[in-house]
């Protein structure tokens, strides 16, 4: 029995399966190349096997990973919607005046929706990186 190991082996297992399936082919071939095609041999890959099955639990991650970041986009939009009624509700009879005084309706529509960044930014700012958990 021979046990073989390659060399900087962290970042072959760091590879997606097809990456890591063709490099290991590459270094099979090339091992068994070293020793003769005579030469009656079998290879056995552990851990490439059990990597397969940590595969399909980085994949199972990776999904939940774009479901969270989707109920997080979700949920600012609600935020921001929220945020903007309760200020135009706030500030109805201040828009009321303006129009009053002359503020064209394009121009008032226009007024509200500079808002929305304004509102996104602070969001994105200090609101989305404390549910990630950064802050």
């Amino acid at each position: 029995m021979v046990m073989v190991q390659k060399r900087d082996r962290l970042d072959l297992y760091m590879q997606d399966l097809a990456e890591r399936d063709v490099e290991t082919i590459k270094w099979t071939n090339k091992m068994m190349l070293a020793l003769g095609l005579d030469l009656s041999v079998s290879t056995e890959l552990p851990i490439n096997d059990f990597l397969v099955g940590a595969d399909i639990a980085r994949a199972f991650l990776a999904q939940l990973l774009i479901a969270m970041l989707v109920v997080l986009l979700l949920h600012s939009m609600l935020v921001i919607y929220s945020l903007l009624l309760s200020n135009t509700e706030d500030r109805t009879y201040e828009y009321g005046m303006l129009r009053a005084l002359g503020l064209k309706h394009t121009s008032l529509i226009q007024l509200l929706t500079i808002q929305v960044p304004q509102y996104s930014f602070l969001f994105f700012l200090f609101f989305y990186p404390s549910e990630l958990g950064i802050i």
